[in-house]
C-alpha cells in the first residue's frame, strides 16, 4: 500500500535538508524527507559515523567564489546559516573566519582580479595582495612561489554535522516527516513522476525533488541529459612543528588544496580531488601519494612544516563538466525537480540555491537566478 505526500525529497545531505527546511519554513505541508541513513541525524552528534559527504566536509564557507559560481550565492548562504543557527541559539557551531586565496599562475591571477570586481559589485570587501604584502601580513607564507592573493574577512567555519541536525530539528518542528529507506526507483505514470520505491515501501507524491548527491544521476537515469564527473575528496589532520596564530581559510586555486586551523597547533588540509579513485583496490596507494603531495605543497608555500599527515575522512562528490550544479525542474517529465552536483561546494551554495528553488516551487516566484543551473542544459 502506497503512502501519499504532497512533496517527497530524496536525500538527507546539505541540499536535501536545506530544501526540506525551506519548504517547511514557507508553510508547505506534507513534506517527507527520505534517506537511507537519515534516522542517525540527531543533535548533538557525538559519533564519527559517516552519514553523507556533507557530514565529512571541512566546514569552510567563503564568499571568494570565482566563475562559474557567483559569490552572491555564498554571501546568501552565510546569511541563511546565521539565521538558522540564531533561531536555535546554537551560535557556538558557527564562527567567523577570514579567507585567503593564493595564486601562483598568471591565468588564475586574472581570475582573482575578476573575482575582486564581482565581489565589489555585490558589496563585499576583499583585497588583492601581491607578494610583498602577503609576506608582511602572513609571515609564515613563502611568497616567492606566489603571484597574488585575495583576502577577505568574510568567511565562516561551521560544524557541518551539527548544522544538518539543526536543519532536521527545524524541519520536524515545522511539521515535516522523515522516512528511512534506500530509494531504488522513481514511479512514472503518464509522463509524470508520481512517487518513489524504497527498499521498505512505496511512497506517492504530487512532487518529487531529487537531492541525493552522487546517487542522483542513477535515480534520474533517462530523464537527465547532463553527465557528472565523480570525485573522491579527502581531508587530513596534522600537527604543526611551529604554531600558526590567527590562521585564515587558505585555498590554493592552482593546486586545489585548502588549509585551515584546528586548535592552537593543528591544521586540516584537503583537496587534490581524484576522479574515480573510489573504484578498485588502488586506494591505499593514492592515499600515500596524496599525503606526499600535500606535504610537498606545505613545504613549498609555508615556513612551518608538519610532523606527519594523517587521513581524517573522505567523501564522494560529483559535478557536471561545466562545474555548475544541477538545480530546477526537469521539463521533459512532470512533477520532478532536482538539486545536486555541487562538486564539493554544497555547504557553500546549496542553502542559498535551496531557498530560491523552494520559493519558486511553493510561492511560484520566478527568477533568472537558476537559469544557469537548468537540469536540461547542454552538458
Amino acid at each position: 500500500m502506497s503512502t501519499k505526500y504532497q512533496n517527497l525529497i530524496v536525500g538527507g545531505g546539505i541540499a536535501g535538508l536545506s530544501i526540506a527546511y525551506e519548504m517547511s519554513r514557507l508553510g508547505e505541508k506534507q513534506v517527507c524527507l527520505v534517506d537511507e541513513g537519515i534516522a542517525e541525524i540527531v543533535l548533538p552528534i557525538a559519533s564519527e559515523k559517516k552519514l553523507n559527504s556533507t557530514s565529512q566536509s571541512a566546514g569552510i564557507i567563503t564568499s571568494q567564489l570565482w566563475p562559474p559560481l557567483d559569490p552572491m550565492f555564498a554571501r546568501e548562504t552565510m546569511n541563511i546559516i546565521r539565521e538558522v543557527t540564531n533561531v536555535e541559539h546554537n551560535s557556538t557551531s558557527v564562527q567567523s573566519l577570514p579567507s585567503l586565496i593564493l595564486s601562483s599562475r598568471r591565468k588564475s591571477s586574472r581570475l582573482l582580479i575578476d573575482l575582486q570586481t564581482k565581489m565589489s559589485e555585490e558589496g563585499m570587501k576583499s583585497k588583492v595582495m601581491h607578494r610583498n604584502e602577503l609576506q608582511k601580513k602572513f609571515p609564515y607564507i613563502r611568497s616567492e612561489h606566489l603571484e597574488i592573493g585575495s583576502y577577505t574577512t568574510n568567511g565562516l567555519l561551521i560544524d557541518p554535522r551539527n548544522y544538518l541536525a539543526i536543519l532536521m530539528k527545524l524541519f520536524k518542528d515545522n511539521g515535516g516527516t522523515v522516512c528511512k529507506g534506500k530509494v531504488v526507483d522513481l514511479i512514472e505514470e503518464h509522463s509524470c513522476i508520481t512517487g518513489i520505491r524504497t527498499d521498505a515501501s512505496t511512497l506517492s507524491a504530487d512532487r518529487v525533488i531529487i537531492a541525493a548527491g552522487t546517487n542522483s544521476q542513477e535515480l534520474l537515469g533517462k530523464y537527465l541529459p547532463i553527465r557528472l564527473n565523480r570525485y573522491l575528496t579527502r581531508s587530513y589532520s596534522s600537527r604543526l612543528k611551529q604554531g600558526i596564530r590567527h590562521l585564515p581559510i587558505i585555498y590554493d586555486m592552482d593546486q586545489q588544496i585548502y588549509l585551515r586551523g584546528d586548535g592552537p597547533k593543528g591544521i586540516i588540509i584537503g583537496g587534490g580531488n581524484e576522479m574515480g579513485v573510489h573504484m578498485g583496490n588502488s586506494q591505499g596507494m593514492h592515499v600515500e601519494a596524496q599525503k606526499e603531495e600535500l606535504n610537498a605543497w606545505l613545504e613549498a608555500f609555508f615556513i612551518p612544516t608538519v610532523n606527519r599527515i594523517v587521513l581524517k575522512s573522505e567523501g564522494l562528490c560529483s559535478e557536471p563538466v561545466d562545474q555548475k550544479p544541477v538545480v530546477g525542474e526537469l521539463r521533459s517529465i512532470g512533477s520532478l525537480y532536482c538539486i545536486f552536483g555541487f562538486g564539493g561546494l554544497g555547504l557553500t551554495v546549496a542553502p542559498s540555491l535551496s531557498r530560491i528553488l523552494a520559493e519558486n516551487i511553493v510561492d511560484g516566484r520566478m527568477t533568472n537566478a537558476l537559469n544557469d543551473f537548468a537540469p536540461e542544459r547542454e552538458s
